[in-house]
């Protein structure tokens, strides 16, 4: 059994790394990951000290509370979590083609000449 398992397990390993070239993608898909995870394992966690005397018992009663919690919960994270990316992403990109940022010079100059005040007032 050894001597089969260690081979194929490194085989998948390799291959595994072979069939992923990396790729520059402009999206992030951290955030996403995150509020998944984190919503799945906190609603989980709410519903289970919710549950009381079902997860005391144990089994199949209390996975048909916490069950449906966590992906709800993965669900709603991961919706916020795009979000956040996509906030993310476009505050990298910079501004939408055809608006130039404006400048620290244009900001700073002088007003045009018939914009100044009168000097009698």
């Amino acid at each position: 059994m050894r001597k089969t398992f260690c081979p194929l397990l490194v085989l998948v390993i390799l291959s595994g790394c072979a069939g992923n070239p990396e790729q520059a993608e402009d999206k992030s898909h951290g955030g996403k990951i995150v509020g998944a995870t984190g919503g799945a394992v906190g609603a989980g966690a709410m519903a289970y000290s919710s549950a009381g005397l079902l997860c005391t018992l144990g089994g199949p009663l209390c996975a048909i509370v916490v069950i449906p919690a966590a992906i709800v919960g993965a669900l709603v994270g991961g919706a916020a979590g795009s979000v956040v990316d996509a906030i993310g992403d476009a505050q990298r990109k910079g501004p939408p083609p055809g608006q130039a940022a404006a400048s620290a010079k244009d900001a700073a100059a002088p007003p045009r000449a018939d914009s100044a005040a009168r000097p009698d007032g």
